[in-house]
C-alpha cells in the first residue's frame, strides 16, 4: 500500500496553501521528507520536470532499479526520503505546475492505474480549491492595522499567554482596521 502522501508546493512562498502530508504510521511520519519541491533530491526534481513537460504522472516502481537513475541518484532519493517506490501527479493550474502530489512506499511496488487516477482526481480538487482562494483574495481588499489592541504576552506557556490575554484590560481603544487605499 501507500505509506505516505505528500502534497508539495513548487514555490512555497507563493503557494504555501498547497501542501500537506499523510503518513500510514507514526514510524513513517518520523522519516525524512521534503517540505517543498526545492527540498527534493535533484535526481527526483529532474524526473518530475520531465514528467510535467510530458503531462504525465511520474512512476518510480523500484527506485534502486530505475533505468532513469544512476546508482548515486537512486541512493540520494532513498536516503533523503526513505522510500523505494513513488508516484507523483502534478498539481497544475492551466500550464503552470504549482505543486506535486507524491505517494510513496517504503518497499518497491507497482502503481495501479486506479491509484494514479485517484491521485489525479485529488490534484484536480486541489486546483479547484486553489482557484477559489485566489478569486476570494481578489475580491477582498487588503487590511492594515492602524493601532494594536493590547500588548501580546511573549513569555510563559501558551496556556499562560492565553490566560494573560483573557485577563488583560486594553490600555487603549480597540484597533481600527481599515481597507488599504
Amino acid at each position: 500500500g501507500v505509506d505516505r502522501c505528500d502534497v508539495l508546493p513548487v514555490d512555497a512562498h507563493r503557494y504555501s496553501m498547497v501542501q500537506g502530508t499523510w503518513s500510514e504510521s507514526e514510524e513513517v511520519a518520523r522519516m525524512p521528507r521534503a517540505r517543498s519541491f526545492v527540498d527534493l533530491p535533484e535526481p527526483l526534481t529532474t524526473l518530475l520536470i520531465e514528467a510535467a513537460q510530458q503531462g504525465e504522472p511520474l512512476q518510480l516502481n523500484h527506485v534502486d532499479d530505475d533505468a532513469r537513475l544512476d546508482p548515486d541518484g537512486a541512493k540520494e532519493i532513498v536516503e533523503s526520503l526513505g522510500v523505494r517506490s513513488l508516484a507523483a501527479v502534478p498539481v497544475a493550474m492551466g500550464d503552470e505546475v504549482v505543486g506535486w502530489m507524491i505517494v510513496q512506499s517504503m518497499v518497491p511496488r507497482s502503481w495501479e492505474p486506479r491509484e494514479l487516477a485517484i491521485c489525479s482526481a485529488l490534484s484536480h480538487d486541489l486546483v479547484s480549491s486553489l482557484m477559489q482562494v485566489r478569486a476570494l483574495e481578489r475580491l477582498k481588499p487588503p487590511l492594515r492595522v492602524i493601532a494594536p489592541v493590547m500588548p501580546f504576552p511573549t513569555s510563559g506557556t501558551p496556556r499562560a499567554q492565553a490566560n494573560a490575554l483573557a485577563n488583560e484590560t486594553p490600555t487603549h481603544p480597540p484597533a481600527a482596521i481599515a481597507p488599504c487605499q
